[in-house]
């Protein structure tokens, strides 16, 4: 899950693919493909996507407030939450 990127959600047609894997080597944030190489997709529920949208529109506000050195909370509960939910999607898929 660590590997999705935003070009991986699609947000109109509520759908995630996983064509990625991020491992860490030596300390080292690296991607690679799935275990299968085979990219997947996965309905995401309205709930989860909806997070996933409120998540991506205050990005700007906590880009703005780094650059000013505010701290800010990066995930709200709501979206933690309906992460899990994604990763136990993700789990369930056979991912």
């Amino acid at each position: 899950m660590f590997a999705l990127t935003w070009d991986d959600i699609d947000t109109h047609a509520n759908s995630v693919v996983i064509s990625k894997n991020a491992t860490r080597v030596k300390g080292i944030r690296e991607m690679e493909t799935t275990k299968t190489n085979k990219a997947r997709g996965l309905d995401v529920d309205t709930e989860t996507m909806a997070a996933l949208r409120a998540h991506r529109a205050a990005r700007p506000k906590r880009d703005s407030n780094l650059a000013s050195g505010m701290t800010t909370t990066w995930c709200s509960a709501a979206l933690t939450e309906h992460l899990c939910r994604l990763t136990l999607l993700i789990g369930n898929s056979g991912g």
